[in-house]
């Protein structure tokens, strides 16, 4: 009996993991001479996918990065727009009469705006630039009269910044063409071929050439479903909450449906008595779940089918 590749649902694998199982792939076929002499076309093709799926990764997380960046310098933004108008409002009240006239003309100002912090990312930075630069220029000597400058200066260096990181992050979208379900698919869909190939190549020529390509990647294989296929699936299944189940693990039951202590003696007395088992009556068990079955030879966890190569 041949050495030939397992199953393995690549499917199922988290993005990363399946990303580092198909580069390595790559690199051992590549550095096993009778397959690279003789599957070069199928292992470029899982190359190319790869990079494919790699860029897509880098866009993805370089996209997440940055839409972090702007939620940040959104609230930054927020706190310093309402700390402005709390200040305004504090010297509008101030008893020296230029003081608070000046700080009700910028309140006017503010009111003319009326920005709501909330409104759509776009709409608001367009409202917010418009309204720093008013401060800057047609409102900069009531700003500097109530001492405002940092205010102002910050709200428009966090605008400008939040403008710039969203165009960065359209561009990067733009880069983006297909999905990346699209880009696995196509890594998966070459991955099947070169596995199948391998396995086909091995049946007619026999497994000696192959041998430890196989017995590295099996060993992987193993590694993969035990502790990022069965690992995962366990701990999803311990983080789910247990309907109906106490602190102590028991079925909490409904007070309402609780028998008194009266109903509970007179059900017992109503119960019919039933003769005990003889001594030495077998009692029936229900046998303990079995544990995975070792690999038989059976079609794989993917159902792939062996192929054949046209000779």
């Amino acid at each position: 009996m041949y050495k030939k590749i397992k199953g393995l649902r690549v499917s199922a694998l988290p993005g990363n993991a399946q990303f580092a199982y198909m580069l390595d792939v790559a690199d051992n076929a590549k550095a096993n001479a009778t397959i690279a002499e003789k599957l070069s076309s199928e292992i470029a093709s899982l190359d190319k996918s790869l990079t494919t799926e790699d860029a897509f990764m880098k866009a993805t997380k370089e996209s997440e990065e940055l839409t972090a960046d702007i939620y940040a310098l959104v609230d930054e933004r927020r706190e310093l727009y309402m700390g402005y108008k709390r200040v305004v409002t504090g010297f509008a009240a101030s008893p020296l009469a230029d003081v608070a006239a000046t700080a009700k003309k910028l309140m006017k100002h503010i009111s003319a705006y009326d920005i709501d912090v909330y409104s759509q990312l776009d709409k608001k930075t367009g409202d917010f630039v418009n309204f720093a630069k008013d401060l800057a220029t047609s409102y900069k000597e009531d700003v500097n009269q109530l001492a405002l400058t940092a205010f102002a200066t910050a709200m428009a260096e966090k605008s400008e910044e939040i403008r710039q990181k969203v165009n960065r992050r359209d561009e990067v979208s733009s880069r983006m063409k297909g999905t990346m379900k699209a880009a696995r698919q196509q890594v998966e869909a070459a991955y099947k071929t070169l596995k199948e190939h391998i396995n086909a190549h091995i049946e007619l020529e026999g497994d000696e050439a192959y041998a430890d390509f196989v017995d590295t990647l099996n060993a992987k294989i193993d590694r993969y479903k035990r502790e990022v296929l069965h690992g995962a699936a366990k701990k999803k299944k311990a983080d789910e909450p247990q309907k109906g189940k106490n602190d102590k693990g028991k079925t909490d039951a409904d007070p309402a449906k609780q028998p008194t202590t009266g109903e509970q003696k007179q059900d017992k007395a109503e119960e019919p008595q039933q003769d005990p088992k003889p001594s030495g009556e077998n009692t029936e068990l229900t046998p303990a779940p079995a544990d995975d079955k070792p690999d038989d030879g059976k079609p794989s966890d993917d159902g792939e089918k062996g192929l054949t190569p046209a000779m």
